[in-house]
């Protein structure tokens, strides 16, 4: 019996909607209480591992029953499927968005410590370098949207962020260290370039004389390990973008 197929078949029993009878596979029903009670308790630490400040900042404003509440509801919508830890915590982020007394940052805040523990996963292994003279993204790399400055607001914690849009990146560099910035417009136009062909679309700065901040920008995605580039003798900057760095 896999891990679904035994909780959808105990649910209706630690519910009360039935009696447990002589299924012997099951064991008696205060020891599949116990084992409710021990699950409950290793998700809750999980929610607190993988949402620290959001837990935080809901108590503080919501309280703790209203913490229990929103817990209870996230256990009864989405019983244990799997074993990973990741996996356990996935859909609270989510949840939050149907949660009328859920105020919008917070629910944003959640996405985002829900991207910090994705790309932690995910960068386990160090990535292969692009081919010679290629460019692309980090493969961990995440793009957030949202419309609160949460970066600027997360050192202090106090009180509630301000409004602001912002794209957010979440990634893991080459050190294997999680990083996070605030991005805006040039920087989201040479990471879509990257994206779509591998390269810096050179009508970029048309128009503007902003090459030589262009060149740092994109030097300086690189120096972060955003953009990755495995160095070949055409793949510098020249005095104007070309298809390649």
């Amino acid at each position: 019996m896999n891990l679904s197929t035994f909780f959808a078949e105990v649910h209706p029993i630690l519910s009360g909607e039935r009696a447990a009878g002589k299924r012997r596979d099951f064991g008696s029903e205060d020891l599949l209480r116990l084992s409710a009670q021990l699950s409950r308790s290793k998700r809750s630490q999980i929610l607190a591992a993988v949402y620290p400040k959001t837990r935080s900042a809901l108590l503080a404003r919501l309280g703790e029953a209203e913490w229990r509440r929103l817990e209870s509801s996230y256990f009864r919508r989405h019983p244990p499927r799997s074993f990973s830890f990741l996996e356990c915590a996935r859909g609270f982020a989510g949840d939050l968005r149907r949660s009328d007394r859920c105020p919008p940052w917070a629910r944003e805040l959640a996405e985002l410590e829900l991207a910090l523990s994705e790309v932690y996963v995910a960068a386990t292994a160090r990535p292969s370098a692009p081919p010679a003279g290629e460019l692309r993204l980090n493969p961990t790399l995440r793009f957030l949207t949202a419309s609160h400055a949460l970066l600027e607001w997360l050192p202090s914690g106090g009180g509630e962020p301000p409004s602001r849009q912002c794209v957010i990146l979440i990634w893991r560099d080459s050190k294997l260290e999680t990083r996070l910035c605030e991005v805006e417009g040039l920087a989201l136009a040479m990471l879509a370039g990257v994206q779509e062909n591998g390269s810096v679309d050179p009508s970029i700065g048309d128009g503007l004389d902003i090459w030589p901040d262009l060149q740092r920008l994109a030097e300086a995605l690189i120096d972060s390990d955003v953009i990755q580039r495995n160095p070949s003798p055409t793949s510098g900057f020249t005095s104007r973008p070309t298809s390649r760095f």
